[in-house]
């Protein structure tokens, strides 16, 4: 599966959970799977042995503990994933405003306010299911396959081929469209960027397309807009459509060969029915993880497309930066304004001039008194009119 470089950087700090919640995704496979074994066994006991129900007490016992182990294993796994991607997603907010501040209004003065917000509330969202989710399921999927074969192989070796075999088929298959997935993914978000653009500028002008005449004509750019967004989501849908497709292919394959084969094994006398009964009952089942995974890759393409706005953004230059003032900290003096090479007209007709330096200083107002500024000095007046006196001599 493909996985976004610049997104994987942004997971520095919670790997960590990442990993934990890949660990509690395969204890919860190990627990499904032990708990068909034990139902498989179970089978086995009332209809090959006629066992009483007296003696499976502690084996439905030991079914009832899985089950519940298992609703609780997801149910950490869901906790850990969730506080991760919120961990992610509000550093990755934080640095998104911050940057936006460096930028100042230029920027955003330029770019259309809808595309702007898809990225940044929109785009961050959607990054939800590809930091605590996707990347989670991804790491228990590739390990999934070991862990199958070493479980088979156990049981019977060449069914563990079998079983290894059409996983591996069903992880590195939908690789192959993955360009189709993520040029169509792309495609949809900036349709949907360009249709929530055009959407908000219509709102905010509608008073001005009234007084116009141009509501009709905004109207069918609207409308050909909506209809590309549904063209692109149906190519979404047609993408994923097929890479689920072979995904289920794969694993309906996977089963039905194995248990075909194992049937004609134990009709040779070379498999116990226990094992074939095992075989059954993991079945699909035990592909639960990459169904899983490809349930996600749906939405992890998508927070990848959308990932590309976030990106724009905080690759955009900031081209006006604020002086770098060195030792600033605490100053206890009393807060004064001051500027330089000012050009200062108190009124039209008097204490007009050049200072070069003047201030405000703290409980003064910004005003005139008597035609003269309270903030402008004896000294920048003397210094004012003898540079007329200077001019008016040449």
């Amino acid at each position: 599966m493909y996985l976004h470089p610049r997104l994987l950087a942004l997971t520095e700090g919670v790997r960590l959970r990442i990993l934990a919640a890949a660990l509690v995704g395969l204890l919860a496979m190990a627990v499904g799977v032990a708990r068909l074994a034990v139902a498989a066994t179970v089978i086995v006991k009332v209809i090959h042995e006629g066992a009483a129900f007296s003696t499976l007490t502690w084996a439905l016992v030991a079914m009832a503990v899985l089950i519940v182990a298992r609703s609780g294993l997801q149910y950490l796994q869901e906790v850990i994933s969730h506080h991760t991607a919120s961990i992610v997603k509000v550093r990755l907010r934080k640095n998104l405003y911050e940057h936006s501040l460096a930028l100042g209004p230029g920027y955003f003065d330029q770019s259309r306010t809808g595309e702007v917000m898809l990225s940044l509330v929109d785009g961050v969202e959607r990054l939800e299911a590809f930091f605590g989710k996707y990347l989670p399921q991804l790491i228990v999927a590739t390990v999934a396959p070991i862990l199958i074969f070493i479980f088979m192989a156990i049981i019977d070796l060449r069914i563990g081929f079998i079983f290894l075999g059409f996983a591996l088929f069903t992880l590195i298959i939908p690789n192959l469209f993955h360009r189709w997935n993520k040029s169509s993914s792309m495609a949809r978000r900036e349709a949907y960027g360009v249709l929530g653009a055009d959407f908000l500028d219509a709102v905010q002008g509608l008073g001005t397309l009234k007084a116009f005449g141009q509501s009709r004509v905004r109207g069918r750019l609207l409308a050909e807009r909506s209809r590309r967004l549904y063209r692109t989501t149906m190519g979404v849908l047609a993408a994923n459509s097929v890479t689920s497709g072979i995904t289920v292919l794969g694993i309906s394959a996977g089963a039905a060969v194995a248990l075909a084969y194992g049937a004609v094994r134990v009709a040779d006398g070379g498999l116990e029915l226990r094992a074939l009964l095992i075989v059954l009952m993991l079945g699909v089942e035990i592909f639960r993880p990459l169904r899983e995974l490809v349930q996600l890759y749906h939405e992890g393409v998508m927070a990848m497309s959308s990932a590309e706005g976030i990106f724009a953004i905080m690759d955009e230059p900031v081209n006006i930066k604020e002086p770098e003032i060195a030792g600033l900290g605490v100053v206890e003096s009393p807060p004064q304004v001051t500027f330089g090479n000012a050009d200062i007209e108190a009124n039209a007709q008097a204490n007009a001039g050049h200072f070069t330096k003047s201030g405000l200083q703290g409980g003064n107002e910004l005003g005139s008194h008597n035609g003269t500024p309270p903030w402008v000095t004896e000294q920048d007046l003397v210094s004012s009119a003898q540079k007329k006196e200077r001019e008016s001599s040449r």
